[in-house]
């Protein structure tokens, strides 16, 4: 046999197979990683939008109970909101992303929403546990137009 720095063709093939097989599979472990944050993400967001649905109905019912148990999941979202938008997780046309790369491109911005919209949240919660329905109204309302802001600004 032909023998090549002292590592046998045969074997220098396996070492080169077993390399590109490990890179395939790390490249796809990597792409499937940021498809399933992308997935949760955009399933996160409908949700909170059904949530502010439930929460629009909890108010106009006067029932700050159930505002309340629906609030503490906004709050809980906007706590940890801003981990699901690390950079490469860009809308793209396999992963059905409607996340703008103005994100990542004016990211302080794009946290200074968040951050608005975590204040609104914890607001609201306040005064849900203040069964105060003139300020609770008032708060969702803020709320919801920090949600309507930012998907104006940071959603294609």
């Amino acid at each position: 046999m032909f023998m090549y720095y002292n590592i046998d063709i045969g074997e220098e093939a396996s070492l080169l197979r077993f390399i590109l097989i490990f890179l395939i599979l790390f490249i796809n472990f990597e792409a499937s990683a940021s498809d399933k944050l992308i997935l949760t993400r955009i399933n996160k967001m409908q949700e909170s939008d059904r949530i502010m649905n439930s929460i629009k109905k909890n108010i106009l019912e006067s029932d700050f109970t159930k505002a309340s148990q629906n609030i503490k999941n906004i709050k809980n979202w906007a706590d940890i909101m801003i981990q699901f938008f690390p950079q490469g997780s860009e809308a793209s046309e396999t992963n059905f992303s409607s996340a703008s790369n103005d994100i990542w491109k004016e990211f302080e911005k794009f946290k200074d929403n968040v951050n608005i919209f975590r204040a609104n949240a914890n607001k609201m919660f306040v005064d849900a546990q203040n069964n105060d329905l003139n300020q609770l109204t008032k708060s969702f309302r803020d709320t919801k137009n920090t949600c309507n802001s930012c998907h104006e600004n940071f959603r294609n």
